[in-house]
């Protein structure tokens, strides 16, 4: 609701208080992750884990991106816009219809066509091997500096916070 403009952060931080504590944990999870642009509390746990490396600069979350022909390109659930670099997480439970799951892989392509390079991790990788994931972030995003970086205006989301 937050991502379409449907509802403010504060309102439903407001109904969340006003309602019964128990059972309101997955609720808060969620509002925490949308505070900080994140679209699903798996890439809440993602950019929680890239901002605490000593490697990577400061990371975007959900950006608009527009080709160099003026086409838009698909939000990335995090964005290195020094080197042009998207990070994706993929998740079956919230693309749990298959036309969402599908639209998800097409839109990876959709990058590949401007020359974006981008990473796609699961919510389990993310949990079971943060390390892993770090690393191959990092060692992604050392390898793209220096390297042409693809003609992409990217510009920072902005929150619905009122």
């Amino acid at each position: 609701a937050v991502q379409r403009g449907m509802v403010s952060i504060p309102v439903l931080e407001r109904e969340l208080e006003l309602g019964p504590r128990a059972g309101s944990r997955l609720l808060r999870a969620g509002i925490r992750a949308a505070q900080t642009a994140a679209w699903s509390v798996p890439e809440h746990d993602l950019l929680g884990l890239v901002r605490c490396s000593g490697v990577l600069p400061q990371v975007w979350v959900n950006p608009e991106l527009i080709a160099a022909d003026g086409t838009r390109l698909p939000r990335p659930d995090l964005w290195f816009d020094d080197v042009a670099l998207a990070i994706q997480v993929h998740s079956w439970l919230h693309h749990s219809r298959h036309e969402d799951w599908e639209g998800t892989i097409m839109r990876d392509g959709i990058f590949a066509e401007y020359g974006v390079p981008t990473l796609g991790f699961t919510p389990r990788r993310i949990d079971l091997a943060p390390e892993w994931v770090l690393a191959r972030i990092e060692k992604v995003y050392a390898t793209l500096q220096g390297s042409a970086r693809p003609d992409v205006r990217a510009q920072p989301q902005r929150l619905a916070l009122v």
